[in-house]
């Protein structure tokens, strides 16, 4: 029998990357990647997830890249029509 969590929610929310970026924290420069075509990841969470890290790090003096790179022949859901940005 699996072991029952008592507070799910604060199970996820103590590993979530999302939930647990700092503002003003100097995060090192990131390489963020997503796929148009991932069905088991929507390419929203990553898009989300960037753009807080982004956020977080804006007022910062150290400030390094963050990329991301949205790719739309990979993925769990295969290759679709849509060009690479």
């Amino acid at each position: 029998m699996p072991k029952l969590i008592p507070h799910p929610f604060r199970f996820l929310q103590a590993y979530t990357p999302l939930l647990n970026l700092i503002p003003g924290t100097s995060y090192p420069p990131a390489l963020i990647l997503t796929a148009e075509s991932d069905d088991r990841g929507s390419p929203a969470h990553t898009l989300k997830c960037a753009a807080t890290l982004q956020k977080a790090t804006a007022n910062t003096d150290e400030v390094g890249p963050m990329l991301l790179a949205v790719q739309s022949s990979t993925g769990h859901g295969g290759k679709t029509d849509r060009k690479d940005h």
